[in-house]
């Protein structure tokens, strides 16, 4: 039951734009339980993240083209 409880709170962060406290809690986690599989995937990951919330607030965010054409960022 804890491990559902751990994944709900991960989606929760997620689904209320806290994607940034979800890699955090899910790196304190691993690191607690001394996963080191996925962990360095996880430090990859909250790099990215957090270089893209960095442009994102100097304004050169980068302007995506998806499948249909149009733009969106």
């Amino acid at each position: 039951m804890k491990q559902f409880r751990i994944i709900e709170t991960l989606q929760l962060y997620v689904m209320k734009a806290e994607t940034g406290r979800a890699l955090d809690e899910l790196f304190r986690i691993l690191k607690e339980k001394d996963i080191k599989d996925y962990l360095s995937q996880v430090i990859l990951l909250s790099s990215s993240f957090q270089e893209i919330e960095r442009n994102e607030r100097l304004g050169i965010g980068k302007f995506i083209e998806d499948k249909t054409g149009s733009t969106w960022r």
